[in-house]
C-alpha cells in the first residue's frame, strides 16, 4: 500500500457517486450506517417536534430513516462539499422538513443553536486533529440540555505499540477482507476506492481517524459522555477496542460534574491524611 501513489487511485472526495459506491460496497460501513439509522429512530421516539442537526451529512445516507419520522420538526444537514449536497438535496427534494447548508462543520454558526438530536456519521474523522476539540465543543454548544448525539465512527487499533500508519493499514486491510468475503468479484475500481481512503489516512489528509483512547480523551475535554456504545464490526487482528461503532452520547450534567469535583476533593484529603500518618 505504501508504494501506491495517489494518482494511481480514484478519488471520491468530491464525487458523490463514487463515494456511495465505495460505502455500499463495504459491509462494515453499511452495518454502521444501518445501526446509526436504527439508533436515531429510537432516540427520536423520546421527542416531539425534534430539531435534528446532521454534521458532515455527505449525500444524506445518515438521514434515510430520520426524514420520515413523525417526531421530527426540522432537519438541517451541513457539509462542505457542494456536489455531495446536490445529491442529498435531490434525494429529499420532496420533504419540506429538510434543509441543507454548504459550510465548514467547525466554523459554521447557528442563530437557533439548540438541537435535540445531533447526528455525526463518519463526521469526526473528517475533522483534522487540530480542530477536533473545537468541533466537539460546538456540538456541545448546539445540543439542547436533554439532547442526544448519535455518532457512527471508525475507530483505529491503538497505535502506541505500532505506528499510526500501520494502524490505518491494518484497519483497511480488514475492511477489504470483509468486502471481498461478501463479494469475491468486487471490481478493481471499488478496491481502489477503498485503498484510496486508506491512503488518505496514511498521508494525513481528508481522513483523520483516531484510536478509542484518543477519542475518549477528546470527549472528556469537551464534556461529552458516552451513555451507550455498540460495536457493529471489528476483526480479531485488531486486538484492541477498535472497529466500527455506533454510540449515543449526551452532555455531562452539572450535578454530575460537581459530584466528580467532590470526589476529587475527598481523594486529596485522604491522600493528605495518609501522608501525615
Amino acid at each position: 500500500m505504501d508504494e501506491v501513489r495517489k494518482k494511481d487511485l480514484p478519488d471520491y472526495s468530491d464525487d458523490p457517486v463514487a463515494y456511495e459506491l465505495e460505502q455500499t460496497s463495504r459491509p462494515d460501513e453499511m452495518a454502521m450506517v444501518n445501526e446509526l439509522n436504527n439508533q436515531v429512530s429510537m432516540v427520536l421516539d423520546k421527542y416531539k417536534n425534534a430539531k435534528v442537526l446532521d454534521l458532515c451529512c455527505g449525500t444524506g445516507m445518515s438521514l434515510a430513516d430520520c426524514v420520515e419520522n413523525k417526531n421530527v420538526y426540522k432537519i438541517v444537514g451541513v457539509d462542505i462539499s457542494k456536489s455531495y449536497l446536490n445529491l442529498a438535496e435531490d434525494k429529499y427534494k420532496d420533504n419540506n422538513k429538510v434543509s441543507f447548508i454548504q459550510n465548514d462543520a467547525v466554523s459554521i454558526e447557528f442563530d437557533d443553536c439548540e438541537f435535540d438530536v445531533i447526528i455525526l456519521c463518519s463526521a469526526y474523522h473528517h475533522i483534522d486533529d487540530d480542530r477536533k476539540l473545537a468541533f466537539l465543543n460546538n456540538v456541545y454548544k448546539w445540543l439542547s440540555d436533554n439532547g442526544k448525539i448519535v455518532l457512527a465512527e471508525n475507530i483505529l487499533p491503538e497505535y502506541d505499540e505500532i505506528s499510526y500508519s500501520e494502524s490505518v493499514s491494518l484497519f483497511y486491510k480488514e475492511v477489504l477482507v470483509t468486502a471481498l468475503s461478501k463479494n469475491p468479484d468486487l471490481p478493481d475500481y471499488v478496491r481502489d476506492l477503498i485503498n484510496r481512503v486508506a491512503k488518505y489516512g496514511m498521508d494525513g489528509e481528508y481522513e483523520y481517524k483516531t484510536s478509542m483512547s484518543v477519542f475518549k480523551h477528546y470527549l472528556e475535554r469537551s464534556k461529552i459522555k458516552i451513555i451507550e456504545k455498540k460495536c457493529v464490526w471489528n476483526a480479531e487482528s485488531f486486538e484492541t477496542e477498535s472497529g466500527n461503532f455506533v454510540m449515543i452520547m449526551e452532555k455531562e450534567k452539572e450535578k454530575e460534574k460537581e459530584k466528580e469535583k467532590e470526589k476529587e476533593k475527598e481523594k486529596e484529603k485522604d491522600n493528605e491524611l495518609e501522608k501525615n500518618t
